[in-house]
């Protein structure tokens, strides 16, 4: 009997190993970059174009993708995951596949421009890239015959609201038995039911009332447009400038938000951007101009009168953005003023009058005469000022502006605040 329990120990001890060494394998990853730049000349390595995780991934880092010889390593060339996988069967059969988690659809590898050495002539190597299926583009405006190819290149066209000469398509081998049908004497329905770089396009072929061939292919499909990509690699809160960018027409998967220029340079990056890779418009946002505690001035505009106040900012503010701020001279109250540069707010009154403060009726206009030259003082009409529903503004000989305000406390309706005016 202990011998039996002996046998069961050891057998489940042998499973328990078992699934440790399995799932410290799951943890080896080999991530597909969506850009990356090599030397002229230099062979394309697995390392150079994927982010390898593992002990096991990164024995993998030497597999080369493209070899030094192939014209195409001296060019812009796409490898896509699966050349990847082909690849490293071929270099490595003896890698453990079940050991790695692929990522990551195709990356784009582009020599580096900065390179001047031109290497020697190679005899071109036996890479793995040469045994594997490349992928086989063909442009929408060359699909022009009566097959169902040619109407779902049609179609898609028209689904991206593009020029038949901006898209190209690769399609499945397996899928030619649909694909070649001839489209004469049919009736088609062709739906895209997704969008990516691989579109899913459901098809039925009707003849007559009946179905004569349906299926669901996967369309590999890129537009040609102008895009942004950086030139180097850019961390998080690195500020875009010109230099760091590239502008290039390039074939690139529909559906993202590419960014333009203007929505690039002068922004900072969110997340790590690598050399060559094209950036949307997630990827950079304004830069922080105003940072919590900053005392900054505050324009108070309504009609031609300008209040010029301090205060302390109580949050971190980009351009464009709203947020509170605290007066210097009273820092128990807020005001939310629109951010408008580094140090700056502004609070502007427009029509009609702000509820906030019980006003349910347009405030009379602000009296837009001029300055008089006496020492009088002299009381505009009333205004409204971001929240504060401003009752009177009383402009003192010294220059300064005392602004009578209503308020919600019954006790004390009204509210007197002086105000500096704006610096020359």
């Amino acid at each position: 009997m202990r011998a039996e329990q002996s046998h069961l120990g050891a057998a489940w001890r042998a499973m328990a190993l078992a699934a440790l060494v399995a799932l410290g394998a799951a943890a080896d990853t080999i991530t597909l970059k969506s850009g990356a730049r090599t030397e002229p000349g230099s062979p394309v390595l697995l390392r150079d174009i994927a982010v390898l995780e593992g002990a096991h991934a990164n024995e993998l880092g030497d597999v080369e993708i493209v070899a030094a010889g192939n014209p195409q390593a001296a060019n812009a060339v796409e490898v896509g995951i699966d050349q990847v996988r082909d690849a490293i069967k071929a270099a490595r059969p003896n890698a453990r596949f079940g050991a790695l988690a692929f990522s990551g659809d195709r990356c784009t590898v582009r020599a580096n421009r900065a390179a001047t050495v031109t290497p020697e002539p190679q005899t071109p190597k036996a890479s793995a890239l040469s045994k594997a299926s490349s992928i086989e583009w063909r442009t929408a405006s060359d699909l022009r015959d009566s097959s169902v190819r040619s109407a779902v290149a049609s179609r898609l066209v028209s689904f991206l609201k593009a020029d038949a000469t901006e898209v190209r398509l690769s399609f499945a081998a397996g899928d030619d038995k649909l694909l070649n049908l001839d489209a004469n004497g049919h009736t088609l329905d062709i739906q895209p039911t997704g969008l990516g770089t691989q579109v899913p396009v459901m098809i039925r072929v009707f003849e007559g009332e009946r179905i004569a061939a349906a299926g669901t292919v996967r369309v590999r499909v890129e537009q040609r447009r102008p895009i942004v990509a950086a030139r180097e690699s850019l961390k998080r809160g690195d500020t875009v400038t010109p230099d760091r960018v590239l502008q290039e027409i390039r074939w690139v998967a529909p559906g993202e938000r590419y960014a333009a220029s203007e929505q690039v340079v002068g922004m900072v990056v969110k997340n790590r951007i690598e050399p060559g890779q094209v950036f949307v418009e997630d990827d950079v946002e304004p830069a922080v101009v105003i940072r919590r505690g900053d005392i900054c001035s505050i324009a108070c505009l309504s009609g031609s009168i300008v209040l010029n106040i301090k205060a302390r900012a109580l949050a971190n503010g980009r351009e464009g953005d709203t947020i509170e701020f605290a007066p210097t001279a009273n820092p128990r109250s807020k005001v939310r003023a629109k951010v408008i540069g580094a140090g700056q707010g502004v609070i502007n009154a427009e029509p009609p009058a702000d509820n906030v403060f019980g006003g349910d009726k347009d405030a009379a206009p602000v009296n837009e005469a001029p300055v008089a030259s006496n020492d009088r003082p002299r009381a505009t009409q009333s205004a409204t000022v971001g929240t504060i529903q401003v009752q009177k503004v009383t402009e003192r000989p010294d220059g300064s502006f005392i602004v009578e305000a209503k308020t919600p406390n019954g006790k004390r309706p009204t509210k007197k605040m002086r105000f500096l005016p704006l610096d020359d």
